[in-house]
């Protein structure tokens, strides 16, 4: 049976990435794997960055775009790991600095290296009904 327990730290590490999303690049650094395979997904469909190098490159720029004054306010962050491995579930807002805020959905991967619990797979989305995505109400 497989030994399942909650992470305080991989949760740590999700409210860390949000706060680098502020625009602290070195924590972003440290906070994304260096694997050749970390893998972001972000909201918009070109958004699939591989590697440690585009993936950091593009949130940077992303930030730079959006001129700050934004911030991610965690929801529930649900995270566990079994051994060197973690995983965690967030449904986060974005609130802008006009005062609106979008809510969004996270699941990620982490895997302890260096010391400290790395993104090596995110998945930000924004929710969309599925009868305007799909064209028809199905049961939820």
């Amino acid at each position: 049976m497989a030994n399942l327990e909650p992470s305080a730290e991989v949760k740590a590490s999700v409210l860390a990435f949000y706060d680098a999303l502020g625009g602290d690049n070195a924590a972003l650094d440290r906070l994304v794997s260096s694997a050749d395979q970390a893998l972001v997904i972000g909201t918009d469909p070109a958004e699939w960055l591989v590697g440690h190098a585009t993936i950091t490159s593009i949130i940077k720029a992303q930030m730079a775009d959006m001129g700050g004054g934004f911030q991610f306010e965690a929801g529930n962050v649900q995270a566990y790991r079994e051994g060197g491995i973690g995983w965690a579930a967030d449904q986060p807002k974005l609130n802008m600095p006009d005062g609106s805020s979008v809510p969004m959905r996270l699941t990620g991967v982490f895997h302890n290296e260096d010391g400290g619990w790395k993104a090596v797979q995110l998945h930000l989305s924004i929710g969309v009904g599925n009868e305007e995505a799909l064209g028809k109400e199905l049961t939820t």
